[in-house]
């Protein structure tokens, strides 16, 4: 028998209402809590069903795809910091710099530099 699998089955049956875990899909993923459990899915906030034998969405097909993880501290600490990124990249790229006075655009820019300096 393979160790993992079991090792997986077991967490799946383990979980309860409240527990957090993670999704993972192609390029995402997501901290979530359990907000119902049945005896064969888990599900989270009342819409997305997974499966409790071994954490896979219920319907997923290759282009929709979706799978639970457990939701250790370093796993929740990699989710948030990747949030927190997208956050941050998408506030920069709605700014309008036309609008800032040189001196500020200076500053960015050497940011900017000092990263890739780093990077050769």
């Amino acid at each position: 028998m393979d160790t993992g699998k079991e090792d997986r089955r077991v967490w799946l049956e383990g979980l309860n209402v409240g527990d957090q875990v993670i999704i993972r899909r192609h390029n995402s993923q997501s901290l979530v809590r359990i907000s119902r459990i049945t005896p064969k899915q888990i599900v989270i906030g009342g819409h997305s069903r997974f499966w409790k034998r071994n954490g896979e969405q219920v319907g997923a097909s290759v282009w929709n795809y979706a799978t639970l993880y457990p939701a250790t501290d370093e796993a929740v600490r990699e989710v948030r910091e990747r949030v927190e990124r997208q956050k941050l990249i998408n506030k920069v790229c709605v700014v309008r710099w036309e609008h800032f006075p040189l001196e500020y655009l200076r500053r960015v820019y050497a940011i900017v530099e000092e990263f890739w300096a780093e990077q050769e």
